[in-house]
């Protein structure tokens, strides 16, 4: 369908949003048309798939969120199915949680982890996530702050 010369894509949920829009394609799940919207079943089924592959690999929600430039927040709202991340960071997400894109998605079925692969994926995430938080010193930016209760 074309709209004042911009290509719209109609999405499972209802929202319409620009093909052209690679960066963020996914940004429609919180709002549409100016109005935060219902989650929905697919939602939480894409916040789900996260959240069991970063439980799988033994990956805290704020090591995730460091590792991938963002915050605990930012990987709460995934997994609740609120929001998601930007179209083009889709790749770099499957990669760091060694998921398919397509099973993310909901259009294929997950990979088989062998025990070095999660191992390998952990490590991978806790270092990038080390090192956030020791440029975030360096720089002098503050940290994240911890949840209520969090030791």
């Amino acid at each position: 369908m074309i709209v004042d010369n911009a290509l719209i894509a109609k999405i499972p949920c209802g929202a319409k949003i620009s093909c052209a829009d690679t960066q963020n394609s996914f940004a429609y799940a919180r709002f549409v048309g100016g109005k935060k919207r219902e989650v929905t079943g697919w939602d939480r089924a894409i916040g789900a798939r996260i959240r069991m592959q970063r439980e799988l690999l033994g990956v805290s929600v704020t090591d995730l969120g460091l590792a991938f430039g963002g915050t605990r927040q930012k990987v709460q709202f995934w997994e609740r199915g609120e929001n998601f991340p930007p179209f083009s960071e889709i790749p770099r997400l499957c990669n760091l949680l060694r998921m398919d894109p397509n099973y993310l998605l909901g259009m294929g079925p997950a990979r088989e982890l062998t025990e070095k692969e999660i191992r390998t994926a952990r490590l991978e995430i806790q270092s990038a996530a080390a090192g956030a938080r020791t440029e975030a010193l360096q720089s002098g930016r503050p940290l994240q702050r911890r949840a209520k209760g969090a030791a």
